[in-house]
């Protein structure tokens, strides 16, 4: 077991000099930027040690996927595996967990445990019973796909949604707004081989305007009844509901120009960053998408025309 950790510690520190990141920086910015993050969570949201138990446990689902553990399965014996999940789970939840502890939220803490142990016994992403019905049938690629991957979470956040408009919490509905434009920004994350790309035959341009189309469409439908709901709730604040509708369709748009302003290769780490600050300072968005298609025109040309 102590070979397995200590060959995922070499990949990872491979993996982060091939995205051009200096490992020696990961582990200071990480300490540094973890508290804040979590600070800046209790000082604006009342239901601050729920977001964060949620948003661990994403990660703790993408950990027990299933061809990580037929992998594991193949060279371990069951409670080998077991040990080795359980393992891995509990070193990624430890900073919330920790962070939950210092701020005394102990629910949202036992429920984030609980995940830890039962997600390192559960193997997600297998084929389902039935075919997830969704409404995207006539975009199967992105849209389709990722509903299909990400339909958990989506959930989850319309029962946020809707437990923030039973209490009136303006701030949490509108945070679950922009957490919507973050899954689609999610079905964005990774390149696409570039047969996707060329089937469609359309020049650069044309092509990138029915990615945005896709995108802005996909962020629509899915942030259209927290707002309206909202709407319905606060019909005094309408302008700051829609202006954060607008905003969490955007960062779905940025993101589809972001991925492809590097495509084939997939985004490197300080653009990752970049594109970050660009999601925390929304002003710098126009620029941004500017740059961006600008690049992106560039990387899709040799596949297109």
């Amino acid at each position: 077991m102590l070979f397995y950790f200590t060959l995922q510690y070499r990949r990872a520190l491979r993996r982060l000099r091939h995205l051009g990141v200096p490992p020696v920086l990961v582990l200071p910015l990480g300490a540094i930027g973890f508290p804040f993050f979590t600070a800046y969570l209790y000082g604006r949201f009342a239901a601050a040690g729920w977001i964060l138990a949620v948003l661990t446990s994403t990660v703790l689902w993408t950990l027990a996927a299933r061809d990580r553990t037929r992998r594991l399965r193949q060279l371990y014996i069951p409670v080998r595996v077991w040990m080795i999940r359980g393992g891995e789970n509990l070193a990624v939840a430890a900073p919330a967990l920790a962070a939950l502890a210092w701020y005394g939220d102990g629910y949202p803490a036992g429920a984030l445990l609980l995940a830890a142990v039962l997600l390192a016994r559960i193997t997600t992403g297998g084929a389902p019973p039935m075919v997830l019905p969704t409404p995207f049938r006539r975009q199967p690629f992105e849209c389709v796909a990722g509903f299909r991957r990400r339909w958990w979470l989506i959930a989850l956040l319309y029962l946020v949604a809707i437990n923030a408009l039973r209490v009136e919490n303006l701030t949490l509905a509108l945070f679950t707004v922009l957490l919507l434009g973050g899954v689609v920004m999610s079905w964005y994350a990774t390149a696409e081989p570039p047969a996707l790309v060329w089937i469609f035959a359309l020049p650069p341009a044309a092509f990138l305007e029915k990615k945005l189309r896709t995108a802005s469409g996909a962020g629509l439908l899915l942030t259209l009844p927290v707002l309206a709901g909202t709407i319905w709730v606060f019909p005094q604040r309408v302008l700051l509901i829609l202006a954060v509708g607008g905003l969490a369709v955007a960062y779905a748009l940025i993101m589809v120009l972001a991925k492809y302003a590097t495509y084939p290769r997939e985004m490197s780490i300080p653009r990752a960053l970049a594109l970050t600050v660009v999601l925390l300072l929304p002003p710098l968005l126009p620029a941004a998408a500017w740059k961006f298609y600008g690049e992106s025109k560039r990387r899709l040309a040799p596949l297109l025309e």
